[in-house]
């Protein structure tokens, strides 16, 4: 009887080991769409292009935003995330922000299984007010998922975490 599972054990411990790519097996086109997405994001966030960012992002696509260690903001579909990014456009207008810019660095990706891919990066977020002197507004990490949605890459989550 221990024999048995034993190798139960083991042929599911090594089905479990096979079924994970590593980072060095995600394909060269895999890697360049997910990189792709991570910038076209910071553009479109400081551009204020919305119709793009949704493009960007899966139908049940998710948006979380962390403050100090705070959950402060969730979004999750299609219509949450026209709401959040609409909403993001309207603020800076309105108070007058200037120009922000994401740089986006320290891109890790790995691929825990076929068709899903996840990342973390690091960001700096500057901002140049009319008349001023560009300064650093605000540094994080992000932490991304990436799934195919009809043959494409698409953000599946965004979760932010700002100091």
């Amino acid at each position: 009887m221990r024999i048995k599972y034993e190798l139960i054990f083991t042929i599911t411990l090594l089905a479990f080991i096979s079924s994970k790519a590593s980072a060095d097996e995600i394909s060269y086109e895999d890697r360049y769409a997910v990189y792709d997405l991570i910038n076209s994001y910071s553009y479109g966030i400081d551009y204020y292009d919305t119709d793009m960012l949704l493009v960007l992002f899966a139908e049940d696509g998710i948006f979380k935003v962390n403050v100090n260690g705070e959950l402060i903001n969730t979004r999750e579909g299609r219509n949450d995330l026209y709401t959040e990014f609409s909403e993001r456009v309207e603020r800076r207008i309105q108070n007058a922000t200037g120009d922000g810019h994401h740089f986006m660095t320290n891109i890790v990706i790995d691929m825990p299984r076929a068709g899903y891919i996840t990342g973390k990066s690091m960001a700096i977020v500057s901002n140049r007010a009319p008349g001023e002197q560009v300064v650093v507004n605000t540094h994080g990490m992000y932490e991304w998922e990436f799934k195919k949605e009809d043959g494409t890459w698409k953000i599946s989550r965004l979760e932010l975490f700002y100091n």
